[in-house]
């Protein structure tokens, strides 16, 4: 899973110029609206799986 978000990471800043940061906002917000997991979990995996550049305490 982590090679697949920082895969997401690094397309989205070349081809899209979006900042790592700004992706994982946006990978985080997703799966809490979409997900069947607990906001506690999918923060836990996401920090876990996203790449530094891409997490943050202010993400939540």
């Amino acid at each position: 899973m982590r090679s697949t978000l920082c895969e997401i990471c690094l397309t989205a800043r070349l081809r899209l110029g979006l900042e790592p940061k700004d992706v994982g906002d946006l990978l985080r917000r997703s799966l809490h609206l979409d997900s069947q997991l607990d906001g506690d979990t999918v923060d836990a995996l996401l920090d876990l799986a996203l790449p530094p550049s891409a997490t943050g305490a202010e993400n939540r």
